[in-house]
């Protein structure tokens, strides 16, 4: 390219769509990072870890917002322009598009699953604390009959002293 074709519009245009989906595919890699990490930590049982995992999540995703309006803004240029790029350019953006669909598509399939898997979790962490409920209950019947036992046998004492 000469420089004049550096200056165009549409190069102008394309370089930054391409830059800005450089951006956005390295913050989706780094999600989808966190919600591999996330997953390993579900499963594992370490929902403390996974709680941190999420609040990391919620400030990277802060951040990829913002990206993504950005990014949308630059969509909406190129395709303005699109129609006047040579093949092998709008291939190249259509290749990035690509790559970043892929890793939005897996971050989503891996999201339901922690989800899913959160949720299982939630009920089992539920069961367990109904049961604990349920064993103080019986532990508190079995003390109070203990005590009306050995208030009986204090009275049954002192009567016949």
């Amino acid at each position: 390219m000469n420089h004049e074709d550096q200056e165009s519009p549409l190069v102008r245009c394309a370089l930054s769509l391409s830059q800005s989906l450089a951006n956005s595919l390295e913050s989706y890699s780094r999600l989808l990072g966190l919600e591999k990490e996330q997953q390993s930590l579900i499963e594992t049982g370490d929902l403390e870890g996974a709680a941190t995992r999420i609040a990391q999540k919620q400030e990277l995703l802060a951040a990829i917002q913002t990206a993504d309006q950005h990014l949308q803004e630059e969509y909406k240029a190129w395709l303005e322009v699109r129609s006047m790029a040579p093949e092998n350019l709008r291939e190249r953006l259509q290749e990035q598009v690509d790559n970043l669909q892929k890793v939005i598509s897996e971050i989503l399939v891996i999201q339901k699953s922690n989800e899913e898997n959160l949720h299982h979790h939630a009920d089992e962490i539920g069961q367990k604390l109904k049961e604990i409920q349920q064993r103080r209950t019986a532990h508190r019947g079995y003390q109070q009959r203990a005590a009306q036992d050995a208030y009986g046998k204090s009275r049954y004492y002192d009567k016949n002293s």
